[in-house]
């Protein structure tokens, strides 16, 4: 503790400062008493609302429902599938014998399956072309005959070419009935 008159070093529990003779109580008690002047506690403030009063507070509007108009259900129109008539199946050109017959020389010549299947196919492109229309019944199955025709003819000219093939080579250079 330090004397407040002079600043000399007081002893503990002096009452009065041996170098100037001050007392140091008093010097205390001012110290408090400035002390406590200087801090101010810290005080609530209330937010400047009057109190009786209440906060605005933003009111709840139900929302304004319109009725939708409500779609009509329309009952689907039937449509019955229709056929061609009779006029138009008979300008359908009649592939099912082209059909027939590419496969059967397909069989055995191999070119006659090719060259009638082809004719088939494109009698049935022509028909389709001409006018945008579908082949139907007998036409739509001809038509598939013929290309199976033709794929079986090409498959069986190759067939029939190796073994022709084969059969010249093995028949000029045998020497099975050469004797010494």
């Amino acid at each position: 503790m330090f004397c407040t008159n002079c600043g000399a070093s007081l002893p503990d529990g002096a009452a009065l400062c041996p170098q100037c003779g001050a007392a140091v109580e008093e010097a205390v008690a001012q110290d408090l008493e400035k002390t406590a002047e200087s801090f101010t506690e810290p005080r609530y403030q209330a937010p400047e609302q009057p109190v009786n009063q209440e906060a605005a507070q933003p009111q709840y509007q139900a929302p304004v429902y319109q009725e939708a108009a409500q779609p009509q259900y329309q009952a689907p129109v039937y449509q019955a599938p229709t056929q061609p008539s009779y006029h138009e199946t008979a300008q359908q050109p009649n592939l099912l014998i082209f059909g027939i017959l590419s496969i059967v020389l397909a069989c055995f010549t191999g070119i006659g399956g090719i060259i009638l299947g082809a004719i088939g196919r494109s009698k049935g492109k022509a028909y389709a072309l001409s006018g945008g229309r579908q082949l139907t019944g007998t036409a739509k199955v001809g038509f598939i005959l013929s290309l199976v025709g033709l794929i079986l003819g090409i498959v069986m000219t190759v067939v029939y070419a190796i073994i022709f093939i084969t059969a010249a080579a093995a028949g000029g250079s045998s020497s099975y009935y050469y004797y010494y």
